[in-house]
């Protein structure tokens, strides 16, 4: 029953509800189909910020599982491709990260100190990335500018990224970038 794709989009469209209500903001997955035991293909992938503008819209994911993933503790993902993801990242005057409030909301398990298990991705493959930082923190204009460049406005276009082994070990994440 998991193979037919209105059940895995009902079940996705439910955890992005529950994700939601957690955590207070807007997550969600337009379309999502798991191929065989390992495929996953996720169409629109969005997440808002508590401003009510988009943090996060991937219109397009695919990964490949490892066959026991959901059944260890530690997780192997052998590849994830993510094409034209944007991602913007917003500082109010306050000077708190719109990424940083929606990272804090997110439940945290009573048992969170203790050594639980691994998830590790083998291969990351981002291409088109729109990425966008804007600030409004006040900050003498040295800071915020070098050789000509605002880096209190950012946009950057056209990134590609590739990223091998990245392992999330409890709080500590590590990964090699080319």
């Amino acid at each position: 029953i998991l193979n037919i794709e209105g059940v895995q989009n009902l079940i996705v469209r439910k955890a992005g509800e529950m994700i939601t209500k957690n955590i207070g903001t807007t997550v969600s997955i337009d379309r999502i189909n798991i191929r065989g035991y390992n495929k996953l293909v996720a169409e629109g992938v969005f997440v808002q910020d508590y401003h009510g503008d988009t943090l996060l819209y991937a219109p397009r994911v695919t990964g490949n599982l490892s066959k026991t993933a959901l059944l260890r503790k530690n997780i192997t993902i052998g590849a994830i491709t993510v094409k034209e993801p944007k991602i913007y990242i917003y500082q109010p005057a306050d000077g708190i990260l719109n990424l940083s409030e929606v990272v804090e909301k997110i439940p945290k398990k009573p048992d969170q100190d203790k050594k639980g298990g691994t998830i590790t991705l083998r291969d990351i493959y981002i291409s088109g990335a729109i990425f966008r930082y804007r600030s409004e923190k006040t900050e003498s204009p040295d800071t915020t500018r070098w050789n000509g460049i605002d880096f209190s406005d950012m946009l950057l276009r056209d990134l590609n990224l590739g990223s091998h082994n990245l392992v999330i070990d409890g709080s500590d994440v590590s990964m090699n970038l080319y």
